[in-house]
């Protein structure tokens, strides 16, 4: 469950918006810049990153290339925040660890919801891989499901569901 969000962009008034939009759900810290998001990721040790691609002197590819060279902050999922980046740049980003795309403009209102969902999503699909079949190399054998790792998948998509009956 996420609990606190760094959000990174160089924008004010996109801060203070977003901010605004997370501040009911998370603890929200701010950074203006990627170097300011290095320190305060270190730091705070966020849940979750939401991080603006397009910044002067350090982009956010930049930056989060820095945190995954990090031990400390290696870790930390985050989404990208941007008004444009091209289709095939975003299939490029879950390989360095963005598990999701937002574009600008988003609606402050429902940024919360959002990133809820998104990172929802993000939990069950890890669970999956952890599941799957490694690179569906057939020759390796299958993992199995365990019951916990059932209930788990069902207790996080009960969370983020609101709480809505998600059985067949």
């Amino acid at each position: 469950m996420i609990q606190s969000v760094l959000l990174v962009d160089d924008n004010e008034n996109i801060r203070l918006v977003a901010e605004a939009g997370l501040e009911r759900d998370y603890d929200v810290f701010l950074a203006g810049s990627g170097l300011e998001a290095l320190d305060i990721a270190e730091a705070e040790r966020p849940d979750l990153i939401l991080l603006d691609v397009h910044m002067p002197s350090m982009d956010g590819l930049e930056t989060l290339e820095r945190l995954r060279r990090n031990q400390e902050t290696a870790h930390i999922p985050v989404i990208f925040l941007t008004a444009t980046l091209p289709e095939f740049r975003r299939h490029s980003l879950t390989e360095m660890g963005v598990i999701a795309v937002i574009e600008k403009p988003f609606d402050p209102l429902r940024l919360a919801e959002l990133v809820s969902n998104l990172y929802a999503s993000y939990l069950v699909e890890s669970l999956i891989d952890d599941v799957s079949y490694s690179g569906r190399n057939w020759a390796s054998p299958p993992k199995i499901i365990t019951v916990e790792t059932a209930k788990r998948v069902y207790s996080l998509a009960s969370q983020y569901s609101g709480g809505s009956d998600i059985r067949p």
